[in-house]
């Protein structure tokens, strides 16, 4: 299918005109407030037709979070090797973020190791709380184990569906 990008910010985006599926993803992630992640969703909404289907999955759930957790990946192609560390931090467990800082190792043939660090400040919540907050604009949310998820059995992150409901 064709798809359109559009760059804007999601809590105040608007096309003034209304689709039959929206897919709120990485941007979400970002939302590091209640009234951001609830203005994203009333981003959503505000461009859903009645009976729309939203769908958007957490990065991470307070419920998931575990402090000071560390994951690696290399990957090698063409005699380059990248390795990527990340490492989740949440500075103040009372408020809604954490920062999740990237450490790249890169390996080119001939050069010395170059590290690169990239730390990105993300949303934290509860996902009850991302439940309510999408019944604020309307929707009736539905949170179902994402198939997809890396994660061991047990541990899946949700993927949500929501459906926006008739205005009467």
């Amino acid at each position: 299918p064709e798809v359109e990008y559009h760059e804007g910010d999601i809590r105040t985006f608007r096309l003034d005109r209304q689709f039959s599926v929206v897919l709120l993803h990485d941007a979400s992630a970002y939302m590091m407030t209640p009234a951001d992640l609830h203005a994203a969703y009333a981003t959503a909404a505000a461009h859903l037709k009645p009976g729309g289907v939203l769908v958007t999955l957490p990065e991470t759930l307070r419920s998931h979070f575990r402090q000071h957790h560390v994951e690696s990946e290399t990957r090698e192609a063409d005699g380059r090797t990248v390795t990527m560390v990340t490492v989740e931090f949440d500075p103040d467990p009372s408020d809604t973020w954490f920062e999740e800082t990237f450490i790249f190792l890169i390996r080119e043939p001939g050069q010395p190791l170059r590290v690169e660090t990239d730390t990105h400040l993300a949303g934290l919540y509860h996902l009850e709380e991302m439940l309510d907050l999408l019944r604020a604009e309307g929707f009736d949310p539905q949170a179902e184990p994402w198939e997809l998820s890396s994660l061991p059995p047990g541990e899946d992150y949700p993927l949500i569906t929501a459906i926006k409901q008739r205005v009467s």
